[in-house]
């Protein structure tokens, strides 16, 4: 009995991983397709300050926003908010002055301050404390979104 020849094998390795990237491709796109439109068809109503966007973030606020979202577990106990004119939880800033220094904390909702006030977060905090340790020039702002994960 012959073996078959190796070209034999080598074409259908070939069109196994050719058959096996166009499946999987197919597949994420319609996963995408989907999720997109399933995403966007069910924003609930405290929604209207996000913007959805393309890619992993998901989404971002509006600028000058302010609105109250609900809380975590307890739905009825709810948080308001209020963004910046880069839509960030954070206060206007003026320009960056001289020495100063700036600290931007990225992160997800616990970055933000989900179901806390505003005063409460911990880029708020850190930048309070500080202050009260005498060192004024050093500013930390809020860059988190809720959300904003490694998906």
């Amino acid at each position: 009995m012959s073996r078959p020849p190796l070209r034999f094998f080598a074409f259908q390795a070939i069109a196994l991983v050719l058959s096996t990237t166009i499946a999987l491709g197919a597949a994420e796109g319609i996963f995408r397709w989907y999720s997109r439109r399933t995403y966007l068809r069910k924003m609930p109503a405290w929604t209207e300050n996000l913007i959805p966007v393309p890619g992993a973030q998901v989404f971002r606020f509006k600028a000058h926003a302010s609105g109250v979202f609900p809380g975590g577990v307890d739905e009825t106990h709810t948080f308001s908010y209020r963004t910046n004119a880069y839509g960030l939880r954070d206060r206007d800033r003026p320009g960056k002055a001289q020495g100063e220094q700036r600290v931007l904390v990225m992160g997800d909702s616990y970055t933000w301050g989900y179901a806390v006030a505003e005063d409460e977060a911990f880029p708020q905090v850190a930048e309070r404390l500080l202050h009260e340790r005498g060192h004024a020039n050093i500013d930390v702002i809020n860059g988190g979104i809720p959300d904003y994960n490694s998906r």
